[in-house]
């Protein structure tokens, strides 16, 4: 990991999401604490408007592989900054309508991220070579870990010490700070676009893209299960203010703390996962899933403070190596010409089920059902994941090449 920070063009990129990062923390527990507090209905509400615009990643997707990444990465952080903005006057302008400009914040912020993130995970390859990518990842996910852990901690003390609408202002500069930080990028990765025969937002982009996809068998046969993990998941994270609150009888410093155990979990996991590069990926990435499937149901059977922290904070670690090991195969798999609108559709396919996810939280506050039951399902859909990654033969078969391939990029 220290070989692949020592390049200039991926510290700029670190170093400015880091930030960016920090700003979209702040805001989303700010909001969330004073969604919640208002209504639980509108705490359901901003899960489904943080989780409908992921299905715009293959858009993204799209747009990277005409425009390049660095190009859509610059735009983005430019749009959402003015969007947070005006977001920000109506807020100071009329302080009755602050929660329902709080849902359009949420909103825009993740459409930006939706578009943002293909482009991210197309520029990578480009600034590091392959033999470092899976360390690339782990320091760039660990870093958005590190931001998540100290920003969830301090985000509740920061509602109550600065105020939203200083938090509001500090997150449109951060995506200032962060379109700054990629003019560091050096010029051979983001002068990269796509050839000239490629269309942009046309049919004939997205049946590229799709055939592309079809031909990783791999990928079809994982999607359903990934889309139900993120169905239950979503559903059960989206409802951790109001376990805090109501379960634990916790303060918002609590739910802070909550929100920040399981991304500081991520950012050891995230480190452990170069370690781990060497074996078979299909093994650390099954059995990460299913360690962390197991911990989610000791969450939910264990409701008490510092046991529910510890279990979030283990299952961070499973996610962190899981996530790094797969992400970094992925983009290896992933023939260049095309990586854009794959991952685009990927981010797509994977998120799919997630604005669902909001919509049966709140069908079980409607009826009045136990989250215990919620959290339970969400354990046993990874654990689902896990034997389909574990006992796939095609599963296997991909990660074993792409790892191949990124050994045999470093000889």
């Amino acid at each position: 990991m220290r070989q692949a920070f020592s390049i200039p063009s991926l510290r700029a990129l670190w170093l400015g999401q880091g930030i960016s990062q920090f700003g979209n923390v702040f805001l989303s527990i700010a909001a969330f604490w004073i969604l919640q507090l208002r209504s639980p209905y509108l705490l359901v509400a901003a899960g489904v408007v943080i989780a409908l615009p992921q299905l715009f990643a293959f858009l993204g997707g799209v747009l990277v592989d005409h425009f390049g990444a660095w190009r859509l990465m610059v735009l983005t952080d430019l749009v959402r900054a003015g969007s947070v903005t005006l977001v920000l006057i109506g807020a100071l302008a009329d302080p009755t309508i602050t929660p329902y400009l709080l849902l359009v914040a949420l909103a825009l912020v993740t459409l930006g991220g939706a578009l943002f993130s293909p482009a991210e995970s197309t520029l990578l390859p480009e600034v590091v070579s392959g033999d470092q990518l899976v360390a690339a990842n782990g320091l760039m996910q660990g870093t958005y870990q590190t931001v998540n852990l100290v920003g969830a901690a301090a985000g509740g003390a920061a509602l109550a010490v600065i105020g939203l609408g200083v938090i509001l202002g500090f997150d449109a500069g951060s995506f200032l700070i962060s379109a700054a930080s990629l003019l560091f990028v050096a010029a051979a990765s983001r002068g990269k676009t796509a050839p000239a025969d490629t269309a942009a937002i046309s049919w004939r982009a997205i049946r590229e893209g799709l055939a592309a996809a079809r031909e990783m068998r791999w990928l079809i046969q994982t999607v359903p299960v990934i889309a139900l993990t993120n169905l239950l998941f979503m559903g059960a994270f989206i409802t951790m203010s109001y376990w805090v609150h109501h379960v634990l009888h916790g303060t918002v410093v609590s739910f802070g703390f909550f929100e920040a155990a399981f991304p500081g979990g991520a950012i050891s996991g995230y480190l452990l996962a170069s370690s781990l590069a060497r074996r078979p990926a299909w093994l650390v990435v099954s059995v990460s899933a299913a360690v962390q499937g197991a911990l989610m149901i000791a969450f939910a059977l264990w409701p008490a403070f510092w046991p529910e922290l510890f279990l979030l904070a283990v299952s961070g670690v499973m996610s962190g190596i899981l996530n790094a090991t797969a992400f970094a195969v992925i983009q290896r798999l992933i023939p260049e010409a095309v990586r854009g609108r794959v991952m685009g559709m990927m981010l797509t396919l994977f998120s799919i089920a997630t604005p669902l996810g909001p919509l049966l939280a709140g069908g079980f506050f409607a009826l009045h059902l136990s989250l215990v039951f919620l959290w339970l399902a969400a354990g046993a859909a990874m654990i689902l994941l896990a034997l389909v990654w574990g006992l796939s033969k095609d599963v296997r078969l991909a990660m074993a090449a792409g790892l191949a391939g990124s050994a045999a990029s470093s000889a």
